[in-house]
């Protein structure tokens, strides 16, 4: 058979540069997330080990332990994936998908006000450091309860590229639609922070034309997310509900106000995002007024801090639960669009490219060394806990046969650990077997509440009633020292003693 030459296929032959020019960018902004995120941060690289209850929660329960008819399947069945994998090879994975959402971003803008054409090394290196030096990008690296945020952004972006790769006419429009809506059903069952950007997306694509078929497909997602929300509500999802409580972590409140203060909590009082909104704003405020002939281009630059902002929006309505890890998203995607104008189309000329390249890597490097401080409070922060939870870890695998079956009272705890909050599931699969745990502890506070949780093996008693509740023989005893090395006792009165 003859081999014809594959310049004979041009679009094949696009195809594949496309593609390799992909795979090499991808390893390029991994290779940037180790250098920022771990050479240039060393406290970020110690102590490696799960405390948050949500850590604990998302690694209780592997795939063949998950019921799909729940909230979030979607989420739910990419974290049980990645505990299956074992501590390593999860955050592993989840700093992969961190590096996937980052060049999705990068990506989306790409198509979107540049007409697929890639940024120059000058751009999208400076914009994917500046959002790997966002001061909650370590958050990113090592809590897993932040697993839900990166899967539905993965889906979220993933159907903003295909809808705007749809406008630029580099996918066929059936399956280009089909592969939008699919990702888009995704993003939803993972988590319900993507439809606003969506939407949007889906306006700046219909000022390209077939307005008719961006408006059907606008109008099937509202479907689909409406959908979505409807089931959780028939669930009992507290994340679609709320909490009565005006003081409990999913109250919901709509009041101008309210979502105001949560929105400046998240993107204007921190100085990295309030400072990254400015330029970014700044920045495509000049762009327009320069492209004034182009409505359409200056249309799509004006959505594309709103985009970003608008991610912010399913946050602002839990006035009690806003935590700067939530602008990461929108951080990368302003990081993204200051880089795009930067290096706009109708700038291309090489002087004027060479010194946006140089402006931009000079706002990077002052982002990366202005960050550091409150990164490394951060690591810090991270391996310090992991470091108190990785010695109660080695103790109870060392005394696993001896646990087994028992009932256990454990004493001086003080902050996160594996029975903070806890039904005590994962525990159970640590262990490899069922153990009756009675926690004592002074007073209770966020992380220890009396009582039990439904279904748990986790009991929380206050300490004063050690000797009353776990005073007979047969109870072993356990007490934590306040580096986490932990020690067995005789009986309760050394237990308490020992506090």
């Amino acid at each position: 058979m003859t081999r014809v030459p594959l310049r004979r296929f041009p679009e094949r032959a696009d195809r594949r540069d496309r593609a390799t020019r992909g795979v090499t960018r991808f390893l390029a902004l991994l290779a940037l997330h180790l250098l920022v995120s771990f050479a240039l941060l060393p406290d970020n690289v110690a102590a490696w080990h799960p405390f948050h209850h949500d850590d604990y929660d998302n690694l209780s329960a592997g795939v063949r332990d998950v019921a799909l008819a729940r909230p979030r399947p979607v989420s739910t069945l990419a974290i049980a994936a990645v505990a299956d994998l074992g501590l390593p090879l999860a955050y592993a994975a989840q700093n992969l998908l961190l590096v996937v959402c980052v060049a999705l971003s990068l990506r989306f803008v790409e198509l979107f006000v540049r007409d697929g054409r890639p940024l120059p090394w000058t751009g999208w290196v400076p914009a994917a450091a500046i959002a790997f030096a966002f001061p909650s990008a370590v958050d990113y690296t090592r809590y897993f309860g932040l697993l839900t945020n990166l899967a539905s952004a993965a889906f979220g972006l993933g159907a903003m590229v295909a809808a705007a790769a749809m406008a630029r006419r580099r996918a066929p429009a059936r399956a280009g639609s089909l592969a939008f809506l699919a990702l888009c059903a995704l993003s939803f069952l993972s988590k319900e922070d993507f439809l606003l950007p969506i939407l949007l997306t889906c306006a700046g694509a219909a000022a390209s034309g077939a307005a008719r078929r961006w408006l059907a497909l606008g109008a099937i997602v509202v479907l689909m997310f409406l959908a979505t929300l409807a089931m959780g509500r028939a669930m009992g999802s507290v994340f679609v509900t709320g909490t009565p409580g005006p003081a409990d972590p999913y109250y919901i409140s709509f009041a101008p106000g309210s979502l105001w203060d949560a929105f400046a909590a998240m993107m204007l009082r921190p100085a990295y995002p309030r400072t990254l909104l400015l330029a970014a704003l700044g920045a495509v405020a000049l762009a327009v007024l320069a492209l004034r002939r182009d409505a359409t281009t200056a249309m799509r630059l004006v959505l594309l801090p709103a985009i970003a902002l608008s991610l912010l929006a399913p946050y602002a309505i839990f006035p009690n639960h806003t935590s700067l890890y939530y602008a990461f998203l929108p951080a990368t995607l302003l990081a993204a669009a200051l880089a795009a104008v930067l290096h706009a189309p109708a700038a291309d000329a090489p002087a004027r490219m060479r010194a946006a390249g140089a402006l931009l890597l000079g706002v990077a490097i002052a982002a990366v060394a202005g960050s550091y401080d409150a990164r490394r409070d951060l690591a810090r922060h991270y391996a310090r806990h992991a470091s108190y939870n990785r010695a109660i870890a080695d103790f109870l695998a060392e005394r696993r046969d001896a646990l087994a079956g028992n009932a256990v009272a454990v004493h001086g705890l003080a902050g996160p650990s594996p029975w903070s909050n806890s039904t005590g599931a994962y525990l159970e699969r640590f262990l490899g077997r069922r153990v009756d745990w009675h926690v004592f502890v002074p007073v209770e506070d966020p992380f220890y509440r009396f009582g039990t949780k439904p279904g748990g093996t986790v009991h929380v008693h206050p300490a004063a009633r050690a000797c009353e509740i776990a005073g007979a023989p047969g109870i072993e005893h356990v007490v934590v020292g306040a580096d986490g090395r932990a020690r067995v006792v005789s009986d309760c009165t050394e237990a308490t003693s020992a506090r």
